[in-house]
């Protein structure tokens, strides 16, 4: 809408002038036609209802190494939307060196869906 508001659902018919009946979350709405700034349809495939970003980040320092992989995304269905993170986070740690070396290494992962 022109508020920025995004709303799902379903048209219905109705017999006011300049309005549209709209269905979401089985609730009925009136709106008029010209708040309406964008009507889209929700896609039948997963391809083209998905919305995602990969990203990677690498610190390559001889003492501290680390990687960063990072998923953003979000996908239409008829209720809304869901929106998903997912990220891993490798780090590999040298200090000293010689005998005296040592490594920590950690691996963490992290998933969220909203």
């Amino acid at each position: 809408l022109d508020d920025g508001e995004r709303i799902y659902g379903r048209f219905a018919a109705n017999d006011i002038p300049n309005q549209l009946s709209f269905r979401s979350a089985g609730k009925d709405r009136q709106l008029e036609i010209g708040d309406i700034v964008e009507v889209r349809s929700i896609e039948e495939e997963l391809a083209d209802k998905l919305d995602l970003q990969l990203s990677t980040t690498i610190n390559a320092d001889p003492h501290n190494q680390s990687l960063t992989l990072q998923a953003n995304g979000s996908y239409d269905v008829r209720g809304g939307k869901t929106r998903f993170l997912a990220r891993v986070n490798d780090t590999k740690t040298i200090a000293g060196e010689g005998e005296n070396r040592e490594e920590t290494i950690r691996t963490r992962a992290v998933t969220r869906v909203c």
